[in-house]
Parts: C-alpha cells; sequence; structure tokens
C-alpha cells in the first residue's frame, strides 16, 4: 500500500508514478494548497487553472479504478497530516477485519498438491 502524492505539474498517464500504481493497494494523493500563492509568487487565474487540471486529472484516475484523495487545505503539511491520520485508521480497521475473519475460520486453506516434474 502506497500513497502517491501527485503534484500539479505531474498530471500525465505515462509517469511511473502513474503507470506503476496498484489500483487495488494504491492511493492518489493530490493537494490544493491554498497557502501556494502566498510563498511563491503564482498568478491567481494560473492557480486556477492548475487546481482545475489536478481536479480533472483526478477525476480520470478514478473513473480508471483508482483510489483517489483529492483535498484542499490550507497547506500541504495539514494535508499530508489529515490523510495520513485517516489512512492509518482505515489500516487499522482493514487489519481488524482481517483478524475477525481468521478467528472464524473464514480462511481455509486450499488442499491442492502440485508436482513439478523435471
Amino acid at each position: 500500500m502506497a500513497t502517491r502524492w501527485i503534484f500539479g505539474s505531474h498530471l500525465s498517464h505515462d509517469l511511473p508514478i502513474v503507470k506503476e500504481a496498484d489500483k487495488e493497494t494504491d492511493v492518489f494523493l493530490f493537494v490544493e494548497a491554498h497557502s501556494r500563492s502566498t510563498w511563491q509568487n503564482y498568478h491567481k487565474q494560473k492557480l486556477v487553472l492548475v487546481f482545475s487540471a489536478m481536479r480533472h486529472f483526478a477525476e480520470e484516475l478514478k473513473n480508471k479504478g483508482y483510489t483517489v484523495d483529492y483535498r484542499e487545505a490550507e497547506s500541504f503539511q495539514e494535508a499530508w497530516e489529515k490523510h495520513a491520520e485517516e489512512d492509518k485508521e482505515a489500516i487499522r480497521k482493514k487489519a481488524a477485519s482481517l483478524k475477525a475473519q481468521l478467528a472464524s475460520g473464514a480462511f481455509h486453506l486450499d488442499n491442492k498438491t502440485t508436482s513439478y516434474s523435471d
């Protein structure tokens, strides 16, 4: 399981961070950090364009079956901390569910034997 953080300058399906993603386990994180307009000299219309492109790309990934966490926050740090906390909680819930399934005998080992010849 990995979080794949996508920035506004990396909106391409051809990048390794996208091509190598696992639809079953990986999460794409997009952050609209409003503080970005204060620490870098961006024209407001350029930021609107970048944020719009990020939203559209995130939607494309969702439509392809990927998990996307799109956040609007004051800062990248704030968004990351909230994502990380929610991700930890999701992992805890999944582990508890698997533990309960194991305890109830929901998982059974397959008794098939495979033979290999030289």
